[in-house]
């Protein structure tokens, strides 16, 4: 076998491969012979059909799966042999196969940058401390107290924060909206902004047996581009008025959440046990994400655009689900464009191959003892740990996954050691709630 290198544009290189006529007779040989005793052909016994016979009837097949089968087992020698590591699949082009004469063919494939790391020591870390405190503890003891509020029904006008049970039928320049435009029983949360500007206002002051109509405009830029800014008519039926009725926060109230708990003094125990966790995640979190943050910006060079269109378009399919989840029933496909990604997509890539050198440099491992150390802390959480370990060591890429999670760590306690660190002091919703406490502000 002979091999040589082209360097093309970038990161781009072209493997010019060429393969003995005598491998390339042999593997079809091989494949002749199978054929020859699986074939049934008239005339012949099974098993007894005439070499002749068999290359004159798959003879140019058998010669085409012998191609690819000889591509196949020597493409990753001639890698070796040039001392080059692709980044994704070659494009395979086939040049000469002509039976008796050397197989040749190219392979199209990018390389993987050369990575060169910087020193990280004194690099700028951003360490964010908070706690729980009793005024949190308060709020989450009222949202879990709204959680389990049950609907009374009312004879009086509907209000603010009451539940309307009705009918509504839509129409668009006079007629009927096909798609969507009625619903039944259907239930709303006055001032929940679940519905366009202004039908829930437009419902307030109404009671059960109401029948009147709203005219309002869909929103400019509604996620329905055909409805758009157009003017809506809604015909309303009102059912039925419920208002909140909220329980009491007793030990009745608490045993609710569980066997294990008999009491209210036991929820609070509970929950400030959970809020503190999900509290210390959310900090490990954003100290992770900082640090990275801080390393991707700190290198530019060349990315294969092979791994950046798979980052695409994993982020994609990330985006479809979240968008899935949302929704009820499944929604349509959409042709998403790349350029809402590609930001995105070349910084993870980009990191991605900054920390994979950052391992390799300080030889980082995710041994045995730190996985299932790992494995343990995250299955305290659930009702029955013993079975969510099970679940993690029963398969290979949720292992896979947990052994990343760790060399992160290791990554993040590697760069903290050596950092320049600066203290950052949040309040439990600035870390858990960040979107609400930054609009509350501009507000």
């Amino acid at each position: 076998m002979q091999v040589s290198v082209e360097t093309l544009d970038g990161l781009s290189r072209k493997l010019m491969i060429t393969v003995n006529s005598d491998v390339l007779e042999a593997e079809s040989a091989k494949r002749l012979k199978k054929l020859g005793k699986e074939v049934k052909i008239q005339g012949f016994r099974p098993g007894k059909v005439p070499e002749k016979v068999v290359r004159q009837h798959y003879g140019k097949s058998a010669h085409q799966e012998a191609i690819n089968d000889v591509i196949q087992q020597t493409l990753p020698k001639a890698f070796d042999e040039a001392k080059l590591q692709p980044a994704g699949y070659p494009s395979i082009e086939v040049t000469k196969s002509m039976a008796g004469q050397p197989l040749e063919y190219a392979a199209t494939f990018e390389v993987f940058p050369t990575v060169e790391l910087q020193n990280h020591k004194k690099m700028p870390i951003e360490k964010i401390s908070a706690s729980v405190t009793d005024k949190d503890m308060e709020e989450m003891l009222t949202k879990v107290r709204e959680q389990q509020k049950t609907w009374a029904t009312v004879e009086r006008a509907a209000q603010k924060d009451d539940q309307a049970i009705l009918d509504f039928a839509t129409k668009i320049d006079g007629e009927p909206l096909e798609k969507g435009g009625d619903a039944t029983d259907f239930k709303i949360v006055l001032g929940s902004g679940q519905m366009i500007p202004g039908f829930e206002d437009g419902i307030l002051t109404h009671k059960a047996g109401d029948e009147f109509t709203m005219n309002l405009s869909f929103p400019d830029d509604y996620h329905a581009k055909d409805l758009a800014g157009k003017a809506a008519e809604f015909t309303i039926t009102m059912k039925e008025v419920q208002e909140p009725a909220l329980p009491e926060l007793n030990d009745e109230f608490a045993k609710s959440f569980g066997d294990k708990i008999d009491s209210m003094d036991a929820l609070q125990k509970e929950l400030r046990k959970n809020m503190e966790r999900d509290l210390n995640n959310a900090l490990d979190s954003k100290l992770k994400e900082g640090i990275f943050e801080t390393m991707a910006k700190a290198y530019d060079f060349l990315l294969p655009a092979s791994m950046v269109k798979q980052e695409i378009e994993q982020l994609k399919q990330q985006m479809m689900q979240q968008f899935q989840m949302g929704q009820q029933g499944k929604m349509p496909a959409m042709d998403l464009p790349d350029n809402l990604f590609t930001e995105q997509a070349e910084r993870r890539v980009r990191l991605g191959l900054v920390l994979s050198e950052f391992v390799k440099k300080n030889e980082l491992k995710a041994d045995k003892d730190a996985v299932k150390a790992k494995i343990d802390e995250m299955a305290k959480s659930y009702d029955d740990p013993e079975e969510v370990v099970k679940w993690y060591y029963g398969n290979q890429e949720r292992l896979q996954q947990v052994e990343a999670t760790v060399i992160e760590g290791k990554i993040v306690e590697e760069l903290i050691e050596n950092g320049a660190i600066t203290e950052k002091q949040l309040s439990y919703q600035e870390v858990m709630n960040p979107k609400k406490e930054e609009a509350a502000a501009e507000k």
